[in-house]
């Protein structure tokens, strides 16, 4: 697996003061032998988190459709002596680079992995990494968050990938103090809008091990991707990646001073030193529990852009209520992609 010499960099992402420039590799390969995968990436994951640390590696393995996809930033000789010995593992072939950059870093852990529970094949996952081969052959460069997004949650709506910019749709996050509230409102949106429903298995470092599920709509004619987050979700470094570029996360509160305030505090940890951060929705079932929480947030320097009472299993209304403020927020944002100069060196 052959790198370019020059990582291509990316301007807007340019570091903050203070902020560290690292180089980001995300590189696709098939998969050996599926069976016992999830057995196979814990091994993998206990040799990253000996060797990570130490050279100031954060990286990503996924699982889908019988593809590997790992997702590395740190220093340039540490990125590039990874490359090399990940080349001649014998638990994947033919690895692909289909993003490699020069910015700030996005992962914010030494290591998370994911397995996805996509039903297509090989195949198509393999035309989806081919064609970011050939953007990249063309010097078109997409952000490390949606090269990982185009390849293992893509936006499947017909009328989406009909659009000048099928990346650009609203993105909001759920999640419950308690209880699968959110995963329910994923429930009864898959069903409301007759869309599927699909699924991501998460783990962290140690342990960690959660699942978020999400569905795709159309809103008005423009996708909207609805998002069930356990509070576990919150700390993982892959999940930290991708919350700058949600709209909003709705936080459906319990009533239980203890757990709503830890659901703060994570809330706290997982938005803290990122670039950007989605409005946060308050959801809870009086207003003496919003007051609570309302309280605690703003002692972390939170505020919520819409805290009101919300009767737990009332679905269509929770809905409408974000439906409602996506109306507000007006058209999504894209989520991105820069042109770079091609390099004759590239793969």
């Amino acid at each position: 697996m052959q790198l370019p010499d020059r990582p291509a960099p990316i301007p807007p992402e340019t570091p903050r003061t203070g902020e560290e420039t690292v180089e980001r590799l995300i590189f696709a390969s098939v998969v050996a032998q599926r069976q016992g995968i999830y057995a196979t990436m814990e091994t993998i994951r206990d040799a990253a988190l000996r060797h990570n640390p130490s050279v100031g590696i954060h990286s990503t393995l996924i699982y889908q459709s019988g593809w590997f996809i790992h997702w590395a930033e740190g220093p340039r000789v540490a990125v590039r002596a990874l490359a090399d010995r990940l080349a001649t593992d014998r638990r994947h072939r033919a690895p692909l680079v289909v993003h490699y950059s020069l910015g700030p870093r996005n992962l914010t852990s030494p290591w998370s992995m994911a397995l996805g529970s996509s039903s297509e094949g090989a195949a198509e996952m393999g035309r989806r990494v081919m064609h970011l081969r050939a953007c990249m052959a063309e010097g078109l460069q997409f952000r490390p968050t949606s090269v990982i997004r185009r390849l293992t949650m893509p936006m499947r709506l017909p009328q989406a990938l009909r659009l000048p910019d099928p990346e650009k749709f609203h993105r909001v996050g759920l999640v419950a103090a308690t209880g699968a509230s959110a995963y329910d409102l994923v429930g009864w949106l898959s069903n409301y809008f007759k869309a599927e429903r699909y699924s991501l298995r998460v783990a962290g470092e140690r342990g960690l091990d959660t699942a978020s599920d999400y569905v795709d709509f159309l809103r008005q004619e423009l996708p909207c991707r609805v998002l069930a987050v356990s509070r576990v979700d919150l700390r993982h470094g892959m999940r930290r990646a991708f919350l700058p570029e949600w709209r909003f996360i709705a936080l459906l509160f319990s009533g239980s001073i203890n757990k709503d305030a830890e659901l703060v505090d994570l809330i706290d940890f997982s938005l803290r030193g990122l670039p950007s951060a989605p409005q946060l929705m308050a959801f809870a079932p009086d207003e003496a529990a919003l007051e609570r929480v309302a309280s605690h947030a703003a002692a972390k320097g939170l505020r919520f852009a819409v805290a009101e009472p919300w009767r737990e299993r009332d679905h269509a209304a929770l809905w409408a209520r974000i439906d409602r403020e996506l109306g507000e927020a007006g058209v999504p944002d894209s989520s991105g992609w820069y042109e770079s100069r091609p390099d004759p060196t590239a793969p």
